[in-house]
């Protein structure tokens, strides 16, 4: 239960972006703006809105959209690194065949 409670926390700022863009996103501002998420408090959502037309959020979204184009694989590994992710999986295999690496 608690992993899914931070996982909801974690996921706040792009869910609120989605429903952003599904209400009218950059191309259609004042609609967006009137169109309050259910649960949300009014000054809250056009913070939000405000915080998506900095230019540094609208450059780290670019340069996100970027990198994740880029990705050839999806990264299951949580908090860790890719790298870290592929060498946990090694030294698993290891294990699971009787190697000790050290």
């Amino acid at each position: 239960m608690e992993a899914r409670i931070q996982k909801c926390y974690r996921d706040r700022k792009a869910d609120t972006k989605a429903i952003f863009e599904e209400e009218g996103g950059y191309g259609n501002v004042e609609r967006a703006l009137l169109r309050v998420p259910e649960g949300m408090p009014a000054k809250n959502w056009h913070k939000a809105v405000e915080y998506f037309h900095t230019p540094e959020h609208r450059s780290r979204a670019e340069a996100n959209k970027i990198n994740r184009q880029k990705q050839r694989y999806a990264n299951r590994g949580g908090m860790s690194s890719y790298s870290s992710s592929c060498f946990k999986e090694v030294m698993l295999a290891f294990t699971i065949i009787g190697i000790s690496i050290q």
